[in-house]
C-alpha cells in the first residue's frame, strides 16, 4: 500500500509541474481560472496521499 500511497504521490506532482506550466502559458483569465480550480483540487488530493502515507508509515504498514 506504502508504495501505490508513493506512486500516486509522484504522479500528482507531475501533474501540478504540467498544470504550472500551463499556467504560467495560459493567455486569457478563464484559462487561468480553470486551471487554479484544477491545480488547488490536486494539491488538496496530493495532501491527502501524504497524510495517508505518514499514517501508514506511523503504523508500520
Amino acid at each position: 500500500m506504502l508504495h501505490e500511497t508513493l506512486d500516486l504521490a509522484y504522479l500528482l506532482q507531475i501533474e501540478i509541474e504540467a498544470l504550472t506550466t500551463r499556467f504560467d502559458e495560459a493567455k486569457t483569465e478563464e484559462d487561468r481560472s480553470w486551471l487554479k480550480f484544477k491545480l488547488a483540487k490536486i494539491k488538496a488530493e496530493l495532501s491527502n496521499v501524504q497524510a495517508s502515507r505518514a499514517s501508514q508509515q506511523n503504523t508500520g504498514a
